[in-house]
């Protein structure tokens, strides 16, 4: 099993872990922003953001973003948190790299 993290210059962090026995790659991409840095005014806003994220981009739509990962076998997901929101996904080895892309643009 081999694990990457790697933190970006905005705070947004990166993490890998690829499983050699299941040849599966499981991978996050976490902010560092959660329920606990929403005011009243904004309360919920972190969580929305993570639903609205999954009905489309400006380079992908819904379909667009789903389909791919789970054509191939694969799992997308996100949560918030009180400190973080994360999104991640777990695809065969294989396919890594098509994942982090769909996750990360």
């Amino acid at each position: 099993m081999s694990n990457q993290y790697i933190e970006l210059p905005n705070g947004a962090v990166i993490i890998g872990e690829r499983k050699q026995e299941t040849r599966t790659v499981s991978m996050a991409f976490a902010m560092k922003v959660g329920s606990a840095d929403e005011d009243d005014v904004i309360s919920g806003v972190s969580h929305f953001i993570e639903h609205a994220l999954f009905k489309g981009t400006l380079r992908r739509n819904a379909f667009e973003i789903k389909e791919p990962i789970e054509r191939i076998g694969g799992s997308l997901n996100a949560y918030t948190g009180r400190v973080s929101t994360v999104y991640y996904a777990k695809v065969p080895d294989t396919y890594a790299l098509e994942a982090m892309e769909i996750l990360l643009i």
